[in-house]
């Protein structure tokens, strides 16, 4: 019984150095895969900087070759002091609007439809080779929609 036990317990031990070694195999592998995502990063990183710096120095050439004269300076300086004056303006009218009631002055504006457009002209008489051209839209357009509308019409 005593054997048994010990047979048992050399097995367990057998296992559980064996699951030890692969737990230490499999955190080497990762950390051998961390290293090489680090690199990988790194490297990266390394490419957007450079990128940065030729734009940074593509955007110092353009802002030197753009650099506005003195009087291009007096006028820019103008026209952000009108700009200024403008907003200050449009603060004001807004403050006073605030408190005005609203004006219900509009009216809708309703645009007929095609169909009902050529329906209306079909009624007064006309011929659908003159709805099409008083419409601006082809004849066999405005056929169409005619015998659609007959159809309807006797479906009903």
């Amino acid at each position: 019984m005593v054997s048994l036990l010990l047979i048992i317990s050399f097995l367990l031990h057998l296992i559980s150095l064996y699951a030890i070694y692969q737990l230490f195999q499999y955190v080497k592998k990762q950390e051998r895969d961390g290293n090489d995502m680090t690199h990988l990063f790194e490297s990266y990183l390394q490419e957007f900087k450079e990128e940065n710096s030729i734009l940074k120095e593509q955007i110092r050439k353009n802002k030197h070759m753009e650099s506005p004269s003195p009087n291009q300076e007096k006028v820019v300086m103008s026209e952000k002091k009108l700009h200024k004056k403008e907003e200050a303006v449009a603060e004001e009218t807004r403050d006073e609007d605030a408190f005005k009631p609203l004006e219900m002055d509009r009216e809708d504006q309703v645009e007929a439809s095609l169909e009902s457009r050529v329906l209306q002209l079909e009624s007064q008489g006309f011929l659908s080779g003159e709805i099409a051209k008083k419409l601006e839209c082809g004849k066999t357009e405005v056929e169409l929609i005619l015998n659609l509308y007959k159809k309807r019409n006797t479906n009903a």
